[in-house]
């Protein structure tokens, strides 16, 4: 998402991204703007943010249709997609029995992050729940990292992310009993 974007821009943009490719009515992403008190003129308010978009991401970024506004880009230009896919598909390498290439496959995901998603939707519920989800699934994924590498070995290269881990949560049981292991 573009940095020079003004504060109600990047919350339409990523109210949008939220979407993934679907329809984003303008009462939602109104919703998004201004919760449960938008202003009279928020129809006006969208569309100049749209028009800021498209004029930032290019015409053809965000498409008008039937019912309202449409983010089109492949999913797999979102970050918290392409995230979310990776972790998947590591997952689907540890459990075949490829623990090498689920140990990369989850490095690649947690490459992808840079920090609290959709910080511009926290104080909209849909927005605030789909990145504490995706704040789950990263921390889950960092054990996993761990779980992974150990199978492969690694535990001696481990031992500081575990070390890590622990640090940043230390509540999650899951993450000492990784860093048992490791050590």
């Amino acid at each position: 998402q573009p940095a020079a974007l003004a504060p109600r821009d990047r919350v339409v943009l990523s109210a949008l991204a939220l979407g993934r490719g679907s329809t984003s009515a303008p009462d939602v992403l109104a919703e998004a703007l201004w919760g449960d008190s938008p202003p009279s003129t928020w129809p006006k308010v969208l569309q100049g943010a749209i028009v800021r978009l498209r004029r930032s991401l290019g015409r053809e970024a965000i498409e008008s249709v039937a019912g309202g506004y449409r983010l089109a880009i492949g999913e797999s230009d979102l970050d918290a997609a392409a995230f979310a896919a990776l972790v998947t598909r590591a997952r689907a390498l540890a459990a075949s029995g490829d623990p090498a290439r689920a140990l990369v496959t989850f490095d690649d995901a947690l490459g992808l992050w840079r920090g609290m998603p959709y910080i511009d939707l926290l104080d909209w519920s849909r927005g605030h729940s789909e990145s504490l989800r995706l704040e789950e699934l990263r921390q889950s994924a960092q054990e996993e990292r761990v779980e992974t590498g150990l199978a492969c070995g690694r535990a001696v290269e481990l031992v500081a992310f575990a070390q890590q881990l622990v640090a940043e949560e230390p509540q999650r049981e899951r993450r000492w009993q990784l860093l048992a292991s490791a050590l």
